[in-house]
């Protein structure tokens, strides 16, 4: 089993995915303070994350992407 994330390596990974998978919300997020940037790319991470989960190919039904 890997070990879990610290953070700052969670905090790490959400800026750079909203650097590369928006240059829109990754503008707009750096008028934010440092605090409720982050905050804007914690959430836009895990937003993608789900995205990407329910747009992979194959045979899963609704349901069953629902209940992974």
């Amino acid at each position: 089993m890997m070990p879990l994330p610290s953070h700052s390596e969670i905090q790490a990974q959400s800026l750079e995915t909203i650097r590369r998978g928006s240059q829109s919300f990754d503008f707009a997020s750096r008028l934010f303070d440092s605090e409720h940037r982050l905050a804007a790319a914690l959430l836009y991470s895990w937003c993608r994350h789900c995205d990407d989960e329910v747009d992979v190919p194959g045979d899963e039904t609704a349901q069953d992407k629902l209940q992974r």
